[in-house]
This record gives structure tokens, C-alpha cells and sequence, in this order.
């Protein structure tokens, strides 16, 4: 897996336009891997500031590929790292996920996606991703709460609004096959845009967030 950080111009157009839309920013990123979005395994996230963004993929980005208002400061092959997930290691995670529940619409032929309001609500929810992903939650706080906006087609409901909460804290690795699968993968799979697509980077397995951000 590589590491990659990506500077932004917020006074470029087409930032902007990614910045509004999460499914144009998804597309764009698309645009620097010489594979299909399966093969290259994207996921991606945003700074707080958004003036920067993180990208987790199986396979290395194109510079010269690189989209208009982004720069592409440096790329860290993260094999040395996922050697040492093991059973039984601690890590200190950061995460960004939306929380959410199945909740049945008044006709009831169909479900809604709702995100969880209370805090003890989201922990639980933390807490069964976490078994389903080969780990369990130490300690966690919830920090920041933020949104990614997009839009589907008229026919998919128009406009998107997707609320996202930060986890930190520590975690224990219980099954190392499992929790491999969920760094690459992403543990939290939202199913957006009408597909299951990836589009923020679950960071659970960095032992030093701060020090990643760091490189370039």
C-alpha cells in the first residue's frame, strides 16, 4: 500500500468544484492511477483545513497525471508498516466515519440510511466495526464532527449531505488477517453515490498520524 499527501489550491477552479462535490473529487483523484478504481484501491481523505489530502491505494499515484490545483508532495510505501500488524500490537488510531443506522421509510419498501445522534450510540456502532475488522477499541474519543456535500441525479434524491465524526483513541489488533484487510480496504464502507465506494481514508492502523501528515 502507498501513503500519498496532496496539496490544494483552494483558489483553483476545479478544487473548488471537488470541495463542493465529493463524487467530482473522487473522479478527479481517479484520474492519476493507470488502473481501474478496483485495481488501485483509493481511498482518500481530507485535512481539516482542506487544504490537504491523504490518499491510502494498492498501487503508486502518476505525478504527471496530476489534476489542475493539486501537487502531489510526496508518496510513502507503507510495506515496512504492515509487516508489524500482529495479533496482540496496539495502535493509536484516527478516524473519520459516519456513523449511521437503517431506519424504514413511511411506505416501507425501502430503508434510509440516518446517522447516529448520541454518543453512546456511535461508540457501540465503533465497537461492531471494530469486531467485524479483526480488532477492539481500547480508548476513544470523538473530536471533530464534519460534512462532505455531493449530488446524485434527480432520481437518486438530488443533493447529498454526509455528516462525519472523528475517532481517536487506541486499539488492540485480535485477528492480524482481518484488520490487514480492513487497512487496506477501508473499515467503514459506506454505500454512497448509488455503489459502495470509498470515499474517505480509514487511517486505523497508523501508529503516529501526526507523523505521516509530516512527510514531503
Amino acid at each position: 500500500m502507498y501513503l500519498s499527501k496532496i496539496k490544494l489550491n483552494p483558489r483553483d477552479p476545479g478544487v473548488k468544484q471537488c470541495l463542493r462535490n465529493c463524487e467530482d473529487l473522487h473522479r478527479s483523484l481517479m484520474r492519476i492511477f493507470a488502473c481501474s478504481r478496483k485495481d488501485a484501491g483509493v481511498l482518500f481523505r481530507l485535512s481539516s483545513d482542506r487544504l490537504q489530502l491523504y490518499l491510502l491505494s494498492k498501487t503508486a499515484p502518476k505525478k504527471e497525471a496530476m489534476p489542475s490545483g493539486m501537487e502531489l508532495i510526496g508518496v510513502r510505501d507503507m510495506s515496512e508498516f504492515e509487516l508489524r500488524i500482529q495479533n496482540g500490537k496496539v495502535f493509536s488510531y484516527n478516524v473519520i466515519a459516519s456513523p449511521t443506522k437503517k431506519v424504514k421509510t413511511e411506505n416501507n419498501k425501502n430503508s434510509q440510511r440516518r446517522f447516529l445522534l448520541s454518543s453512546d450510540e456511535r461508540r457501540k456502532w465503533l465497537d461492531r466495526q471494530a469486531k467485524n475488522n479483526g480488532f477492539i477499541i481500547k480508548s476513544v474519543q470523538e473530536k471533530t464532527q464534519s460534512s462532505m456535500f455531493g449530488a446524485h441525479s434527480a432520481e437518486k434524491g438530488g443533493s447529498m449531505h454526509i455528516p462525519f465524526i472523528q475517532f481517536t483513541g487506541q486499539l488492540i489488533v485480535e485477528n492480524a488477517e482481518q484488520f490487514n484487510m480492513a487497512w487496506e480496504n477501508g473499515c467503514f464502507l459506506q454505500v454512497l453515490f448509488g455503489q459502495s465506494c470509498k470515499t474517505f481514508l480509514d487511517i486505523v492502523a497508523c501508529p503516529n498520524w501526526t507523523k505521516l501528515q509530516s512527510f514531503g
